[in-house]
């Protein structure tokens, strides 16, 4: 082989080389880690799912316990308890650390909420490292909770403007480089491909969800939920991309549970987490939560963020009263149905217009 043959080889080479190097560094450049939940610290196994109301999956459970375990929080926010699987789950994870302590927010203030707690773990109940709030937004609840909170579980409304209200409410009070777990972060892509039985109770329960927590019974929210169901609650995953940080993603296929670690200098993505309020929302926040994040804004954020949250209430007040306005017609004017033409990929992609 020539001299000019083998430079030319050795070339070839280093070009294979470097761009192999390039495509595996990527995801590392790119910050994301994806965690292979078998590995991780988790005493999960100590929790008995059968007979805990925990609306999560065993590998989601190893996750969110692992994640404590690998970190060791001091000062954890759980924003969304429903019956308290997940505040079961994190005071177990914690339960041998003496500092670290949870405190739980749960929009509604039914008795039932966080029952798992008292019922199976009374023990982690009695010891001081749990503090359950229920009955209002975050805002409501997170100056006396106070700063340095360096771990945080988000599983509230999962539908806009739900889970980037509650973010941006507890930004402030977070600690710098805080891990922040989402839960149901696929959860409109799962439901998509989930047969029709299936599909038609979600939608059901969605239906129930929106009533008990909002008292609505004809608004044009409860119309679109009620015909479509979870497949268009993606709130979750765009808010998981959203974030700035290194973001920690189980190892499975399509996990529909995610983390992020916050990078430093958080205030400088402000309009990118404002910006979000400006997707089309699918319930509206009642006036006296309105009012206490407006107050709750002014106090943290800069005039134009606070203007960028009134204008999205106003805006999205308007559409839900032309809906409103819509619906009252619809009696009025009859309109010939059109059957939806499904054809080819769209019906693989969009199964719920069945």
């Amino acid at each position: 082989m020539s001299v000019f043959k083998r430079i030319s080889a050795l070339i070839a080479v280093l070009f294979v080389v470097v761009g192999f190097g390039s495509i595996s560094s990527h995801e590392e450049e790119a910050g994301v880690e994806y965690v292979d939940v078998e590995k991780l610290d988790s005493n999960s196994d100590e929790l008995d799912g059968s007979k805990l109301e925990i609306l999560m999956v065993q590998q989601e459970v190893k996750f969110l316990s692992g994640l404590i375990r690998r970190y060791k929080p001091k000062k954890i926010l759980e924003v969304g308890v429903c019956f308290g699987g997940s505040s079961a789950v994190i005071l177990n994870s914690i339960k041998d650390d003496e500092e670290a302590k949870l405190y739980s927010i749960d929009i509604n203030g039914e008795e039932w909420v966080g029952r798992v707690v008292q019922a199976s773990f009374p023990e982690l109940a009695k010891t001081g490292k749990w503090k359950l709030f229920k009955g209002n937004i975050a805002a409501k609840y997170l100056d006396e909770i106070g700063d340095g909170i360096d771990f945080v579980f988000l599983d509230t409304m999962h539908m806009n403007p739900g889970e980037f209200l509650d973010f941006l409410m507890m930004l402030p009070y977070l600690k710098e480089g805080a891990v922040i777990v989402i839960h149901d972060v696929m959860l409109q892509h799962l439901v998509g491909g989930l047969d029709h039985k299936h599909a038609e109770y979600l939608r059901a329960m969605c239906k129930k969800f929106i009533q008990a927590y909002f008292g609505i019974t004809d608004a044009a929210s409860l119309q679109v939920q009620t015909k479509f169901g979870y497949p268009i609650v993606s709130t979750n995953c765009t808010l998981l991309g959203t974030i700035r940080g290194k973001k920690l993603i189980p190892s499975y296929d399509l996990p529909n549970i995610g983390a992020v670690k916050l990078e430093k200098g958080q205030r400088k993505c402000l309009w990118e987490y404002f910006n979000l309020l400006i997707l089309p929302w699918f319930y509206m926040p009642g006036d006296e939560h309105i009012g206490i994040m407006e107050s709750h804004f002014k106090k943290h954020y800069d005039e134009r963020y606070v203007a960028t949250f009134k204008e999205s209430v106003a805006f999205h007040k308007e559409c839900f009263a032309a809906a409103e306005k819509l619906a009252e017609r619809k009696d009025e004017v009859k309109t010939e149905e059109k059957p939806v033409e499904k054809r080819g990929g769209w019906r693989r992609l969009i199964p719920w217009l069945d």
